[in-house]
């Protein structure tokens, strides 16, 4: 009877020292500190591309629906947003136009138009138009969207600082100076990419966003963020 108790204090003790071995690895040794680390980088450095690299696109809907005889443009107040202007008609076609404060003026006759304001369009200074604003009567506004999309001029200006060994482009990413990283799009249109050292743990994540250019080409890209 003393041996078979005697046994069984063997087997606790013996469970109870590999408990508390393991858990000396976890608290001490932590295999996953540098994996978790890794994962809380990569997803900062996302949040802080897209901030950086923001911008507002706006989509409205425009229908003219009288013009004085012999008019051959338009003004309309539109409310205020960010950038210029590209406005086409509902079938493609594009018309010149200038979106200045809350005023849009626009070079063309009666019409269903799509006004696309952002900062990512140049600003058409050129045009105008004498007409004064038109009477709420004559035209009516209908659906409005806006939403964030990423700037390509934006990703230009962050390349070249990559390119050019900005330092202070790190920091701004929230990446430390242990660690390294790289984005790249999976078409390779945009790429900032590193030589990456033989042997080490890299964590990869892929996002998707949209990226608008000043021509109004709106894309969606899936962006690879890697951290190592």
């Amino acid at each position: 009877m003393e041996k078979k108790a005697t046994g069984h204090i063997e087997m606790i003790l013996s469970f109870v020292i590999f408990i508390f071995f393991v858990f000396f690895l976890l608290m001490y040794v932590q295999p996953y500190k540098e994996t978790s680390l890794a994962d809380s980088v990569i997803l900062g450095l996302k949040d802080k591309f897209e901030n950086q690299n923001s911008i507002n696109y706006t989509k409205i809907f425009l229908r003219v629906n009288e013009l004085n005889e012999g008019v051959n443009c338009f003004s309309v107040n539109l409310g205020n947003y960010d950038g210029n202007s590209i406005v086409k008609k509902t079938d493609g076609v594009d018309v010149s136009s200038l979106y200045s404060g809350s005023q849009l003026s626009v070079s063309s006759g009666i019409s269903r138009y799509y006004v696309f304001i952002s900062g990512e369009f140049s600003d058409a200074s050129s045009f105008s138009c004498p007409e004064g604003i038109l009477e709420s009567t004559k035209y009516s506004i209908g659906s409005i969207e806006t939403k964030k999309v990423i700037s390509s001029k934006s990703l230009g200006i962050l390349k070249t600082r990559f390119e050019s060994g900005d330092s202070n482009l790190r920091s701004e990413l929230g990446v430390p100076a242990t660690l390294d990283f790289s984005i790249q799009t999976s078409d390779n249109s945009f790429v900032l990419d590193k030589q990456i050292p033989e042997k080490v743990e890299v964590i990869s994540k892929t996002y998707s966003f949209l990226v608008l250019d000043e021509n109004n080409n709106l894309n969606n890209k899936d962006f690879i963020f890697k951290v190592w």
